[in-house]
C-alpha cells in the first residue's frame, strides 16, 4: 500500500510503502517537495505521484526497487495523477489550471503532450478506468452537485450517471461488475451489469456498505483489494 504521510518533525508529506503481509513500512522520498497521490503502475514496479513545484505540483514517476524519480511533462497549475491505464502507457490526470477548475486529462508515460478527456466548466476530477479499459468512471458537478458518471474509453460520448442523489470518488471492483462511490459519509456499492456493444454498463442496485469519516477532497482518498473485500480509507480528521 502506497500513500503520502508526514513522518516527524517534517512539514512537507513523503511517499511511503507498506507491505500488508510483512507489517513493515518504508519511506520512499525524502525531500522538500510535498509528495502525495500515489498510485501504483498496472505492473507494480513504478508509481506516479504529485510533488510541489513553482506555482502548483509536477507528476513524478518513481521506480520503486531503484528509487530513481524523473518529472513527467512539468507545466503550469496543479496536476495529480489519478489512475494509470491497463497497459502501463498514460496517467489519468486531475488538473487545475486556467480558467476551467478541476480537469481531466490523460497524460502518455513517454513524456508527450497531454490531451483532454473530460474539460468543461465544471469540476471534473478523481477519473478511474475499467479493468477492460474501456470505460471511464468520474466525478463531476455538471448538474449542480457531484455526481460520479460512467463514460467511453478513449474518447467520451456514451456517458450515464452511476450514482443517485450526490457522489463523489468512484473505484472499480476488480471484475468491473462493482463501482464503489461516497455520499454523505457512507461508502456505496453500485452493481453493475455487462456492456452492450459501445453502451456502458447498466447501472443496477445500489446498497450501503457502511459509515465512516471520510476526508473528501480532489482526489480519491480510498481504495479496495481487487476482491472488493477490504477497503483502505484516509479518515477525516
Amino acid at each position: 500500500m502506497a500513500y503520502g504521510a508526514f513522518g516527524t518533525g517534517r512539514s512537507t508529506s513523503d511517499l511511503w510503502v507498506t507491505d500488508l503481509d510483512a507489517g513493515t513500512t518504508r519511506r520512499l522520498t525524502d525531500d522538500e517537495a510535498d509528495s502525495n497521490d500515489p498510485q501504483w503502475s498496472p505492473d507494480g514496479a513504478t508509481l506516479a505521484y504529485s510533488a510541489s513545484a513553482p506555482g502548483g505540483k509536477d507528476l513524478v514517476v518513481r521506480r520503486v526497487r531503484s528509487g530513481e524519480a524523473s518529472v513527467l511533462a512539468p507545466r503550469e497549475g496543479t496536476q495529480f495523477p489519478s489512475d494509470w491505464l491497463r497497459d502501463g502507457s498514460a496517467l489519468l490526470v486531475t488538473e487545475q489550471a486556467g480558467h476551467t477548475g478541476h480537469d481531466i486529462l490523460v497524460q502518455p508515460v513517454d513524456g508527450s503532450a497531454a490531451r483532454p478527456y473530460m474539460a468543461t466548466p465544471a469540476q471534473e476530477t478523481a477519473a478511474r478506468v475499467s479493468p477492460d479499459g474501456r470505460w471511464i468512471a468520474y466525478t463531476s458537478d455538471e448538474s449542480g452537485r457531484p455526481e460520479v458518471y460512467l463514460d467511453s474509453y478513449p474518447r467520451p460520448g456514451r456517458r450515464v450517471m452511476a450514482s443517485a442523489g450526490g457522489g463523489v470518488h468512484p473505484v472499480w471492483r476488480g471484475d468491473g461488475r462493482e463501482l464503489y462511490y461516497w455520499q454523505d459519509g457512507a461508502l456505496v456499492a453500485v452493481q453493475l451489469g455487462v456492456p452492450a456493444g459501445d453502451w456502458p454498463p447498466a447501472v443496477g442496485a445500489r446498497t450501503v456498505l457502511f459509515r465512516a469519516p471520510y476526508n473528501v477532497a480532489p482526489n480519491t482518498m480510498y481504495d479496495v483489494s481487487p476482491d472488493g473485500q477490504r477497503f483502505v480509507i484516509v479518515r477525516e480528521p
